[in-house]
Parts: C-alpha cells; sequence; structure tokens
C-alpha cells in the first residue's frame, strides 16, 4: 500500500513539474460537478469509538458523495481550484460481545469537505491531458453514537476527534475535452483527515464547463 501511495505521489509531483515551463498567463474560468466514491480509513484514536475488543466502529468504509468545483485554468499546464464536496452518511451499526452480553453500537458520521488545489496538465494526444494535483483539504466530520438504540454523549476525547482538521490532498488523473467549452475528468485522490477518519481516498468522474 506505501509503494501505492509512493507511485501516486511521485506521479502528481511530476505532473505538477511541468507548471514551471510556458508561464505565459492566459487565464479562463470554469465550473463542474462531480460524482465521487469515497474510501474511509478509520483512525481509531478514541476508546469510544472502538468495540469492546478494540477495533473501530466504524465499519461501513465505502460511501458515496457528490462535489462542486470552481476554477482557473491559468495556462496550458497549470490551473487552480476551489472545491466543496458532501459525502454520504457513514452509518456503522456493530453487535458488540462482551463476556455474554450483546450491546448494539451504532456509529453514523456526517462528513463534508472543502479543498483548493493546485493542478498541472500535460497534453498526451488530442484533447487528452494528463492532471497532477496538490493542495490542501479541511475534512468535517459530525458523529453521533448510540447503545442500544440510545444516545450516547461523546467525552471530550471523542469531540477533539472529530474536529475539523486541514490536511494535505494529492491526486493524479485525466481530462478529455468534448469541445472548446466541455470536459470530461476522472481523478484519484487521497486526503489526510482527523482522529476519526485518518484519511479519504476517493474516484471523482466530472463534467465541467470552461467559459
Amino acid at each position: 500500500m506505501k509503494m501505492k501511495l509512493g507511485v501516486i505521489v511521485l506521479s502528481a509531483s511530476a505532473l505538477m513539474s511541468t507548471t514551471v515551463f510556458g508561464m505565459d498567463f492566459n487565464p479562463s474560468v470554469y465550473v463542474g460537478a462531480e460524482a465521487q466514491m469515497n474510501k474511509l480509513k478509520s483512525g481509531n484514536s478514541v476508546q469510544q469509538f472502538q468495540d469492546s475488543t478494540g477495533a473501530s466502529l466504524l465499519r461501513k468504509t465505502s460511501v458515496p458523495g457528490a462535489g462542486l468545483q470552481l476554477g482557473t485554468r491559468l495556462n496550458e499546464n497549470a490551473g487552480l481550484e476551489v472545491g466543496y464536496s458532501w459525502l454520504k452518511k457513514s452509518n456503522s451499526t456493530v453487535a458488540d460481545l462482551a463476556g455474554n452480553v450483546t450491546t448494539n453500537r451504532n456509529l453514523l458520521l456526517k462528513m463534508k469537505n472543502t479543498y483548493v488545489d493546485l493542478l498541472g496538465y500535460v497534453p498526451v494526444a488530442n484533447d487528452i491531458n494528463l492532471i497532477g494535483s496538490l493542495g490542501l483539504g479541511r475534512l468535517s466530520t459530525k458523529a453521533q453514537l448510540k447503545t442500544n438504540g440510545v444516545n450516547v454523549p461523546l467525552t471530550q476525547a471523542a469531540q477533539d476527534a472529530t474536529k475539523t482538521k486541514t490536511g494535505v490532498r494529492f491526486g493524479v488523473g485525466a481530462e478529455y475535452k468534448i469541445d472548446s467549452n466541455i470536459s470530461a475528468r476522472f481523478m484519484l485522490r487521497q486526503q489526510k483527515g482527523n482522529g476519526t477518519v485518518k484519511n479519504v481516498k476517493s474516484a471523482g468522474l466530472g463534467l465541467f464547463y470552461q467559459f
């Protein structure tokens, strides 16, 4: 897994390095929308979010999402983008057996994400660009915990683990220009999260309109 992440980072860095060439500015603005599939990795750092064996209560780790983007294409090789994503709620229920007693524990996570990315583009064929991105994102999580259907107040440690934090994000992908204004884009990304969700890996497919 570490090797795969290393390849992604190196690929994104190589693509981003192209932005140092040809910095004649000819900016344009675009908007877009994206469908996403997100994979959550548990931070598992708080006892209240663990079962009796120490395993994370976060079991529903694959959640769909949607995003909106506003960006500027500075020139052929560089761009800047801001975005906002909604992630579907992760609703995990665990039958926690401790001794001879089974307790149903439910962890509900609500998530959203805002980010800013610097993008590098490398033309590889007519109307096709490879893309590398590097930026910062703020993953916001809100947790609700229930035991046998009854709400459980979060401890201070649990509240701290769900606090919004700014994390580094990077990605690689490709863009296809359908015509002079419309393009389709596929991106693979990873972003650092907080104490509840350690990181988020996502795949996104979107359509964009350039003015």
